[in-house]
């Protein structure tokens, strides 16, 4: 019996970095071209420009002046980013046996999303970022199109990657 309780913890954290692997991944993609094409249409930012960006939250502002490797940089920064929020989400519906039944199905996932969504985007804005910067976030057109573009570019791409929505998890 322990035998099988060894082999069932193997099988559940090999089940649980699989998904967290396909999760991160899915959302680092989706939120790269989220991020790339929101920033360009509202702000005529260029993806180098965008990620250099986000190096420069922990490195400072040097960082937007520092090339092809400050660019690397923020994509490492925003994929390592991806991986917390989706190891977040799989805590989460692992842990918690009504959230992981909610986003079984389509409109649990998407109600899920409605809210794990915006709470990522806060927190990142008003607890992560400021505590870098010493300074607020300015709230502008792309603050809010950031808010809702959460729900489909990083928390729906978490759920489908991650297996859940197509009752593929028991």
């Amino acid at each position: 019996m322990a035998d099988l309780s060894v082999n069932e913890r193997r099988r559940d954290s090999r089940d649980f970095l699989s998904a967290l692997v396909r999760s991160g991944v899915a959302v680092g993609v989706s939120d790269f071209v989220f991020a790339s094409v929101a920033n360009g249409l509202i702000n005529h930012r260029t993806p180098i420009r965008v990620f250099q960006g986000v190096a420069s939250v922990p490195f400072g502002r040097g960082a937007l002046n520092g090339g092809t490797r400050t660019f690397l940089l923020g994509v490492a920064i925003h994929f390592c980013v991806a991986f917390f929020w989706s190891a977040v989400y799989l805590l989460l519906t692992r842990g918690v046996p009504a959230l992981g039944r909610l986003v079984q199905t389509p409109g649990g996932a998407l109600a899920f999303a409605g809210v794990y969504g915006p709470i990522i985007w806060l927190v990142m804005t008003f607890i992560v970022i400021p505590a870098f910067l010493h300074r607020p976030p300015t709230i502008s057109a792309i603050w809010w199109v950031n808010l809702f573009g959460h729900i489909p570019f990083i928390v729906l791409p978490m759920v489908w990657a991650s297996g859940d929505g197509r009752g593929a998890r028991q």
